[in-house]
C-alpha cells in the first residue's frame, strides 16, 4: 500500500517513495500512482479544507493545471473572483496556462468577472492573446470578454489592448480575430 506523506514534514520521503514506485508525482503534499486522468483523486489524496480561506488557497494552487481540485475548492466556497499576491484571478491564471478546460469550467461559475484586470490592466483574454492560444481567444470573446479593455505599464509605455499584444508576439491568425472586434484595429 502506498503511504501518503506530507511533503512539507517529510520531503525527501516522499520523493523517494515516488521515484521507487515508477509513475509517481509528488503534488502539494500528497503522493499518489499516475494513471490516466480521473474525475476523481486515489483514495486518501483528497486534499481537506476546513474554510474558505483554506478553499481559496486550494484554488491558487491549482486553477493553472488540475480541474478536480479547482472544482473542489469552488464548492467549498472559494472566491473564484479572488486577486491572489500576482495580482492575477484564477480565470488569468488558467488563461495564462493554456488550460482550456480550466477557464470553461471557471466560465461557467455565474459570478465570474470575465473582464477582471491586474494591478497593470490585464485580462485572461490579453494572457490568451500573448499565448498565441487562438482557441482560448475565441472562448474568452464568446463567453464576453471585451476585446477593446487596455493594460499600461508603471514606465510610461503606452496602453496596450489583446490586439497590440498578439501583434507584438506576431500571433496574425488572433491579430486577424481581433482586429475586426476591436475600436482599435
Amino acid at each position: 500500500m502506498v503511504k501518503y506523506s506530507s511533503v512539507k514534514k517529510r520531503a525527501e520521503e516522499a520523493k523517494k517513495l515516488a521515484k521507487e514506485k515508477g509513475k509517481k508525482r509528488v503534488v502539494k503534499g500528497v503522493v499518489w500512482i499516475k494513471k490516466k486522468p480521473s474525475p476523481e483523486p486515489p483514495a486518501g489524496a483528497a486534499i481537506v479544507t476546513k474554510d474558505k480561506a483554506s478553499a481559496n488557497k486550494q484554488l491558487r494552487d491549482f486553477s493553472r493545471s488540475d480541474l478536480y481540485y479547482v472544482k473542489d475548492a469552488i464548492d467549498k466556497g472559494a472566491d473564484v473572483n479572488l486577486i491572489y499576491a500576482s495580482g492575477w484571478t484564477p480565470l488569468m491564471h488558467a488563461s495564462d496556462a493554456g488550460n482550456r478546460e480550466i477557464v470553461e469550467y471557471l466560465l461557467s461559475v455565474p459570478r465570474i468577472h470575465i473582464n477582471a484586470q491586474s494591478e497593470f490592466g490585464w485580462t485572461a483574454l490579453m494572457l490568451a492573446a500573448w499565448n498565441g492560444n487562438k482557441g482560448l481567444v475565441m472562448l474568452l470573446i464568446e463567453k464576453g470578454a471585451d476585446v477593446n479593455l487596455t493594460a499600461h505599464s508603471d514606465n510610461g509605455d503606452p496602453l496596450k489592448t489583446a490586439l497590440t499584444f498578439a501583434r507584438n508576439r506576431g500571433h496574425r491568425e488572433i491579430v486577424e480575430l481581433l482586429a475586426g472586434l476591436s475600436a482599435n484595429g
